[in-house]
C-alpha cells in the first residue's frame, strides 16, 4: 500500500480524525483521549496505531 493511500484510509474514519483534530490542540495521554473520544482505552490505542503507522501521529510511551 502506498503512503498516500495509507495516510487516506487513515484519516477517513471519523473516530481517527476526531482524535487527530484533538491532538492538534495538545499532546494527551491515550486514557484522555479514549475519555473525549467516549471510546475505549483498547479501541483508542488501535486508532493511534493506525495513525501512528500512516505518519499522522507519534507517540511517546511514559511511565
Amino acid at each position: 500500500m502506498e503512503t498516500a493511500d495509507a495516510l487516506l484510509i487513515a484519516l477517513a474514519d471519523p473516530a481517527r480524525w476526531r482524535l487527530v483534530t484533538l491532538l492538534a490542540e495538545r499532546p494527551r495521554s491515550v486514557g484522555v483521549l479514549a475519555q473525549l473520544a467516549e471510546a475505549r482505552q483498547p479501541q483508542t490505542t488501535k486508532h493511534l496505531q493506525t495513525l501512528e503507522r500512516a505518519g499522522v501521529v507519534t507517540s511517546q510511551r511514559t511511565g
